[in-house]
């Protein structure tokens, strides 16, 4: 593919670039040399699931690698005991490292349904971060002023407004630039809530004598209620490793002014597709035709992270012969272990309103128990939470 070709594709969906006239020289560069270009995206691992938000920039980095780029998933194994302060309006708490460790092979596991394994270095910055010793980190920090480092905005508004910075969040953006020098990136990948991190590795690549890194930032993908960013804890996310089904329902059931943005950040239509998508909704909004977009949509998320699947797969849930009573399942027990309810009382409560159906029949004995024998059974609360109950 030729340079303008890589460009229009590597800036496809992209926000902000740090700075267009370098991203297009290393690409120049790199065709002119034979010689592939470093992309780096870090990850702290600090839950275990990912989302579709997250997806966004792995999507981009997906891109290098078609086109023969090296594509470096930076794990912060390290960084994440401190945790990103970007966006964040008080101190993030520790995680302890078996927790870094557990979400982090959870989150190999996911990227994979995006990235090509086969292509992809994969590195933890806990392998040099651990080395390096209380005289280079002093040197390190020499090479800034607190008044750059004000410069961000977490920092300036937890300052000016008399909020809590604890001293070593002011070290996560000169980590985050030492990782950039060790590995020599070219270029940055992240969400555009990481512009200050990614500048900030950028001078501080010059100050060690290196070429500074180009930046491609994503926009942050808008959740499920059209509103506010994509997030686990807003209720509003998609997460890559849920059932078909759900995944299908929680596309038919947000706001249709997000069909054209998740066509362009999350699926590989191309851009001349994408607009005609967006081209043909404005003009004729049409119920039937937002609906035939909503339903193409579902099948090119299914493509990627449930290949063959249906859209009336649902997640499944291995019952432990443990949780048995008398070879039975209590409808109550089913409903906190599918997550459905967080207590006993609050399973009561859906079991009085009617709510709770076993496969087609509603329930609403809280002493009901599901024999699940040798076939497996359909858990479903209300219109959105289905789950296939299945003996281990």
């Amino acid at each position: 593919m030729d340079i303008d070709k890589q460009y229009e594709l590597l800036t496809w969906g992209v926000d902000d670039i740090l700075t267009k006239a370098d991203f297009k020289n290393k690409l120049e560069t790199s065709a002119k040399e034979n010689c592939p270009l470093k992309i780096k995206l870090g990850v702290d691992p600090t839950a275990p699931d990912i989302h579709l938000g997250h997806t966004v920039v792995l999507r981009k980095l997906r891109q290098f690698q078609d086109l023969g780029h090296t594509a470096i998933l930076l794990i912060g194994g390290f960084t994440s005991q401190i945790g990103d302060p970007s966006g964040k309006s008080k101190t993030r708490p520790p995680l302890s490292l078996e927790e870094i460790k557990k979400n982090a092979d959870t989150y190999l596991t996911q990227v994979k349904k995006v990235l090509l394994p086969e292509k992809l270095e994969v590195v933890d910055n806990t392998s040099w971060l651990n080395e390096i010793s209380l005289k280079d980190i002093i040197k390190l920090l020499s090479h800034a002023t607190m008044s750059k480092l004000l410069e961000h905005n977490t920092f300036k508004e937890r300052f000016h407004g008399a909020g809590s910075i604890r001293m070593h969040e002011f070290i996560y953006p000169f980590l985050q630039a030492y990782d950039s020098i060790h590995l020599k990136a070219d270029i940055e990948l992240g969400g555009t809530d990481q512009l200050f991190n990614i500048a900030f590795g950028r001078e501080m690549q010059k100050e060690f004598g290196q070429t500074a890194q180009s930046a491609l930032l994503m926009p942050i993908l808008t959740g499920t209620d059209g509103v506010q960013k994509m997030s686990k804890s807003l209720n509003n996310y998609i997460g890559v490793t849920e059932s078909p089904r759900t995944m299908s329902q929680k596309i038919l059931n947000m706001p249709d002014s997000n069909i054209a943005s998740y066509f362009k950040l999350l699926t590989p239509l191309s851009p001349s597709e994408v607009n005609e998508i967006s081209t043909v909704m404005n003009s004729n909004p049409d119920t039937d035709i937002i609906l035939k977009y909503k339903n193409l949509l579902i099948d090119e998320l299914l493509k990627i992270y449930h290949p063959g699947g249906s859209k009336n797969d649902t997640d499944v849930l291995d019952i432990s012969s443990n949780d048995l009573e008398n070879n039975c399942l209590p409808v109550v027990k089913a409903l906190t272990l599918a997550g459905f309810a967080k207590s006993n009382r609050e399973a009561n409560q859906f079991l009085q309103s009617g709510a709770v159906k076993i496969d087609s029949s509603v329930i609403k004995d809280r002493n009901f128990k599901i024999d699940l024998g040798s076939s497996s059974v359909q858990l479903t609360v209300g219109k959105k939470k289905i789950i296939t109950l299945k003996l281990k």
